[in-house]
């Protein structure tokens, strides 16, 4: 199953400081900010992943699967 994200705006505390938009999943609550090219993943406290973790977690948004319907 996938992810199903709402979109909305970064907020001052993201990354990007406000700049960007937020992608956060309904369901299970992971969480982006895109700004141009530029994508970093959230941690469940709002604050940006490491590159491995990043991977990870990127490579499931697309297509899933989305770890609350496990």
């Amino acid at each position: 199953m996938r992810h199903e994200f709402a979109i909305g705006p970064a907020s001052r505390g993201d990354p990007f400081e406000g700049k960007g938009q937020r992608y956060t999943c309904i369901r299970c609550k992971w969480a982006f900010v895109i700004k141009g090219r530029q994508v970093v993943v959230l941690d469940d406290r709002g604050m940006p992943m490491t590159r491995e973790q990043s991977l990870e977690r990127l490579n499931t948004f697309s297509d899933g699967p989305c770890p609350a319907i496990r």
